[in-house]
């Protein structure tokens, strides 16, 4: 998604099949203690500039997020070959894992009829998106 710094995209005339540019952060969204959403970022936005998120593939659907608590969820494991993250045990993370879905409502858990599990776009990277694919059209 990113060459010699540069963002890059593959272009499809499905926007599904187009790519998301740049280096990307994952920012999980919550509303007190229960996770309601993800939203996907540049790398370089802080969570205190990501005010609203856009719905990857419906440019009319958004969603106000600012008052929403923002938790990092990408972090460095790698660096020149080198570990620079804490390895876990298995036990620590099942316990992680079962943390997480601890948060999440039920209705997203339920076999019949669950909700849709809320990823957008922050509005830099839905932008940076938007202005390649027009760029790219055009050649």
């Amino acid at each position: 998604s990113e060459f010699q710094g540069e963002p890059k995209i593959k272009v499809s005339n499905t926007l599904l099949k187009t790519t998301i540019p740049g280096k990307k952060q994952i920012y999980r969204l919550y509303d007190g203690t229960t996770c309601i959403g993800d939203v996907i970022a540049l790398r370089d936005e802080s969570m205190n500039e990501i005010q609203k998120m856009h719905h990857p593939f419906d440019p009319i659907k958004t969603m106000d997020i600012h008052t929403y608590k923002k938790r990092p969820l990408l972090h460095k494991v790698m660096e020149n070959g080198k570990r620079v993250y804490e390895k876990k045990s298995i036990q620590e993370i099942a316990s992680y894992v079962k943390e997480q879905l601890m948060q999440l409502s039920d209705e997203y858990k339920r076999f019949i009829n669950p909700h849709i599990y809320k990823v957008g776009l922050s509005t830099k990277l839905y932008h940076l998106r938007e202005e390649l694919i027009k760029k790219y059209k055009q050649l």
